[in-house]
């Protein structure tokens, strides 16, 4: 707002200034905007509203997953290594999407140049696992809280929210899943959801 009444009223006047202004708003907006979405995620989940469950082939969901993030992919140069086996779980659609859309996303955003992203994908478990940054132990205990981030500076500058951890632990959750975390600083994190309880 305060880059918008700067520009409103001339006080940036030039050119290279606007741009920059022009571009840090809607930086500022989009992130806004994907928190807002998030929210409304957590908060439809929390008031346990029905959501129809239907079949849903989770390998589509995986490869669709990993054509959103095509950009982050490129971008990092990352190495995809996948193991899909064909798996199909009553769900909701839209949980199943964003279950395994966060962990994909997080697995690229938060990994480094020319790293190495391992997608897993059996009955039993769906498994991401990167060489990024880690999580130090200390922090692996609050990574599913609300906005919590192990690093804020990086986070916001990949465009993190802070809420994508807490979608998917909240379905998880609400399908008896079990979710695991194995990870090391400096040397990535492995992420892993085990279908049933065990």
């Amino acid at each position: 707002i305060g880059y918008q009444e700067l520009l409103q009223n001339g006080t940036i006047s030039e050119k290279k200034d606007q741009e920059d202004a022009v571009e840090t708003t809607l930086e500022e907006a989009r992130r806004m905007k994907e928190i807002i979405q998030e929210m409304l995620i957590l908060s439809k989940l929390e008031s346990g509203t029905p959501r129809e469950k239907q079949n849903i082939d989770l390998k589509s969901v995986v490869l669709e997953a990993l054509k959103e993030n095509a950009s982050w992919i490129e971008k990092k140069n990352l190495k995809v290594e996948t193991s899909l086996k064909d798996v199909t779980l009553p769900m909701a659609k839209e949980d199943a999407d964003n279950l395994i859309r966060n962990l994909i996303e997080n697995g690229c955003k938060y990994n480094k140049d020319k790293g190495t992203l391992v997608v897993e994908l059996t009955p039993a478990y769906f498994r991401v696992k990167d060489t990024g940054i880690g999580i130090a132990e200390k922090d692996q205990s609050r990574i599913y809280e609300r906005f919590y981030r192990v690093d804020p500076a990086k986070s916001k500058a990949l465009g993190g929210t802070g809420l994508g951890l807490s979608i998917v632990k909240h379905i998880a959750l609400d399908y008896g899943f079990r979710i695991t975390l194995e990870s090391t600083l400096g040397l990535g994190s492995a992420f892993t959801v085990y279908f049933a309880k065990k």
